[in-house]
Order: structure tokens, then sequence, then C-alpha cells
């Protein structure tokens, strides 16, 4: 199996695993929702059966979230893509693979987050657009992953005031979390 190959098969199965696990966290906040709703209601109203509630509702009010990727690998670009539209409810609306994309995709779109490794071509540079974003625009929203654990480089990450840093490979929940506290404190 050629590395390319390898590296597909690891972040799909990480993936599949992921989604698992979200789902069934999923899963149990609806069930404990209903089964809220249904102590609340006490007898006084009719009582939904099962499968009944949904959030449509809410998510109508919202206001869209968008969302930018930023990684120099595409299958990264890919997979972040595919997490925050899917399961985080973002619209992504621009990506980068370098640090000039970057600069120029985010101060066209400005969207409500920036999801970015910080080690985008070249060493160094990554942090530096990151910090420029974050200069140019302070309320700018801002998640680092990246596989680099160095000290430095979570200095550097607090040093932006990055919302959070995630290890690669991402977390799904993690992320997803993190978007719908980003959400919360956005309303």
């Amino acid at each position: 199996m050629s590395e390319l190959g390898k590296n597909d098969f690891y972040f799909d199965s990480l993936e599949i695993i992921e989604n698992f696990l979200y789902l069934m966290a999923k899963k149990e906040r609806e069930i404990r929702e209903l089964y809220k709703m249904l102590e609340e209601s006490d007898g006084r109203e009719e009582k939904r059966p099962v499968g009944t509630h949904s959030k449509l509702g809410s998510l109508k009010k919202r206001k869209a979230f968008t969302a930018m990727v930023a990684d120099p690998m595409a299958v990264m670009r890919v997979r972040l893509k595919k997490i925050l539209s899917e399961n985080a409810g973002c619209v992504v609306v621009a990506e980068a693979s370098t640090c000039k994309e970057l600069l120029s995709a985010y101060s066209i779109h400005k969207p409500s987050l920036l999801v970015s490794d910080i080690e985008l071509p070249t060493i160094g540079e990554g942090y530096k657009a990151l910090k420029e974003i974050k200069t140019s625009y302070p309320n700018a929203t801002i998640i680092v992953v990246s596989s680099n654990i160095a000290d430095v480089t979570l200095l550097r990450v607090m040093e932006i005031g990055a919302f959070d840093f995630i290890l690669k490979p991402v977390n799904h929940m993690r992320l997803v979390n993190n978007v719908e506290k980003i959400r919360q404190g956005d309303n």
C-alpha cells in the first residue's frame, strides 16, 4: 500500500470512529432533551412521540456561520471542510494552502471562524499570517490544528489568541463542540 493510501486509510478509519462517537453523543443529548421536555410537561401537554423532536426551528433562526480552512495538505482541507459543513453546520466559504492564499481569502470573506494549521509553507510564515489576521481583525476566531506540539508552537498559538489548539489527526467531536461554543458566544 502506498504512503498516500495508508494516510487515506488511517484518516478514513479515524473519521469512522469519530463519526460513531459523535453520533452516539448527539443521540444521548437528544434523548436527554426529550426526557427533560417530558418531565417539564408533567402531563399537562400532549407528549410528543419519540422521533418528532426537531431542532429545525432553532437552526433556521441562526445566522449563517461561515468558516475558512487553511492547511498545506489537500486531504486535510477536505476533511476539515467535511466536518465543518456536515457536522458543525458551517458554510465553508474559502480554503487556502499557503500564507498568501490565507491572507487574501480571509480579507475577502472575513469568515466567522478560521481553522488553520500554523505550519503553512514556509516555516514560521503560518504563525506570522495568523498573527497578522488577528492584528487586523481582533475579533477573528481562530482554531489552530497542527501535528507539531513543541513548546514554541503552543506558545505561539497562545500569543496569537487562538480559541483552541487541536492536535492532528483532528478530533472530530472536539472541533464540532468548539464550533458550538463559539456560536453560543456569537448569539
